[in-house]
């Protein structure tokens, strides 16, 4: 077994960070899509919707596939990171080595 404390990976937060972001862009952008379909209650939301509609309707689709790039890039680097550590840590040192001695066996015919 090895010894040696836990360490979380150092691209979790990242990957977090963008996944966020990129589920809070694209429920924004549906949403916006949705509600521009219906012009009534696009034109009449009091929360001042017609300046995010216009900003994600020009720029919506090329933010999504930079973000999801971004989060490919990030998901991609954390599954490498955690598997370089956990061969790291597969790895015994040569004291350990000398502890453990493998075992020959005969064959008997």
């Amino acid at each position: 077994m090895a010894s040696g404390t836990w360490r979380a990976n150092p691209w979790s937060i990242p990957l977090v960070l963008a996944g966020i972001v990129f589920t809070l862009t694209a429920s924004a952008y549906a949403v916006t899509s949705v509600r521009k379909l219906d012009a009534a209650a696009a034109t009449a939301g009091p929360d001042g919707g017609p300046i995010l509609i216009a900003y994600l309707d020009r720029y919506g689709a090329g933010l999504m596939y930079g973000e999801l790039v971004l989060l490919a890039i990030v998901a991609v680097a954390a599954v490498a990171s955690e598997r370089r550590r956990t061969n790291r840590r597969a790895v015994l040192p040569d004291s350990q080595l000398q502890q453990y001695p493998t075992q020959r066996t005969r064959r008997v015919d």
